[in-house]
């Protein structure tokens, strides 16, 4: 099985399947930020040919975006999505056992899981919309960069996959926050290219001044850094 994610889209291949979460969208006003999730959905294709097979929806205005981050371990995809609530973001977490995305979600409480999404518990403040969450050497750790456009990039680790989430620390600043009218945002690990003690990592650039787009290419697009002493 792989599982990877680019901008928006999570997707997992196994065999001869490939299947993608989609998040969809729904207008609240006429401002730049004025959206909310209005879905979510499985896409599941043939490989390798790409033949749509399947649209699943499995949540109808979710108030979290399960699917931002997806991790396999021990028989089991663990979903992870972050809840917007005024200036904050809470993490959560899905789980669905074996590899088929399509099979039965659950939720977890506090103590165990649930079908009920409503019943879903927030685990920590001020995780970003995109994110990633990782197992390396018997832990588990969750990197995400400060949920209002901030620059700071942060690490929290857990003995387990559902919850317990601790030990903050900063483990990079993106320097174009501090240039013009730039913002960085939805910080990522790359993994599957780590090596030697280094964590590759990867967050977004853009403009609050749309004009910059055009002026200069590097104002619109990702960088990726290499950080060490993570663990």
């Amino acid at each position: 099985m792989r599982v990877g994610g680019t901008g928006r889209v999570m997707v997992i291949a196994h065999g001869d399947t490939l299947q993608v979460i989609l998040f969809g969208f729904k207008s609240t006003g006429s401002g730049a930020w004025d959206f909310a999730y209005a879905s979510v959905d499985v896409a599941t294709f043939h490989l390798p040919d790409f033949q749509l097979l399947s649209i699943e929806r499995k949540i109808t205005d979710p108030a979290t975006n399960y699917g931002a981050a997806i991790l396999e371990d021990d028989g089991y995809l663990y979903l992870y999505g972050s809840e917007k609530q005024g200036f904050s973001k809470f993490l959560h977490t899905a789980r669905v056992a074996g590899d088929d995305l399509n099979g039965e979600w659950e939720y977890f409480d506090g103590t165990g899981w649930t079908p009920d999404p409503a019943l879903s518990v927030r685990h920590f403040a001020n995780v970003s919309d995109e994110f990633a969450v990782f197992k390396h050497n018997d832990r588990y750790y969750s990197l995400t960069q400060h949920h209002i456009l901030g620059g700071e990039i942060y690490i929290y680790d857990s003995p387990n996959p559902a919850s317990g989430f601790d030990h903050k620390r900063t483990v990079y600043c993106t320097p174009q926050s501090n240039q013009g009218n730039l913002f960085t945002y939805n910080a990522f690990a790359h993994t599957q290219f780590s090596s030697n003690g280094e964590l590759l990592v990867s967050y977004n650039v853009n403009s609050s001044v749309f004009a910059d787009l055009f002026s200069n290419a590097d104002n619109y697009r990702p960088y990726f850094v290499r950080v060490k002493g993570w663990e």
